[in-house]
């Protein structure tokens, strides 16, 4: 599946080379975003999210999610990820409850789950046209058996620094 959104991702960039691929060892779908640092968050954060996910992570179990559809947001081309039963979603409001929010605009019933594939750094317009080809694509599906908590600095590099992992049954 990720090699099928990254052929789709490259694809995109010949429409219009200015655009940044997001790189694909960082592709992945946010849980719950936190908040936003210039550099990297104090131990006592770190700490403070890592005890407040322990306390719910029990009542998280392993799910499916499938990939489909691109789009996009004002800034990025993303792949849109759905979950049977809308775990996912289920999931972000067990994570809103628990954890502060950076952007409280997009979460909740504003969540859209998604996978970030380019940046788009100039103008849109050559690569959302490039995109709509592949609107209603189906790009498959995979079981969810781990959530991580992960430091992105700095935005779009690609650069993570897992925090903590955490197995799902």
């Amino acid at each position: 599946m990720g090699k099928k959104l990254v052929a789709v991702s490259k694809k995109l960039k010949q429409a219009d080379s200015k655009q940044e691929l997001y790189p694909e060892k960082s592709y992945h779908c946010t849980l719950k975003e936190v908040i936003q640092f210039s550099g990297s968050p104090k131990p006592a954060d770190i700490n403070y999210f890592i005890t407040q996910i322990d306390s719910i992570i029990d009542k998280i179990k392993s799910f499916e999610i499938e990939i489909k559809e691109i789009s996009n947001f004002p800034n990025v081309v993303i792949a849109k990820v759905n979950s049977k039963d809308k775990k996912l979603q289920k999931y972000h409001s067990l994570f809103c409850k628990i954890l502060p929010s950076t952007f409280p605009k997009f979460e909740k019933k504003n969540y859209i789950p998604h996978v970030t594939m380019i940046h788009i750094v100039s103008d849109s317009k050559k690569v959302q046209n490039a995109a709509k080809k592949y609107k209603n694509k189906n790009f498959g599906k995979m079981a969810v058996n781990e959530i991580i908590l992960a430091k992105f600095y700095p935005s779009f590099s690609g650069k993570i620094t897992v925090l903590k992992k955490y197995k799902l049954n």
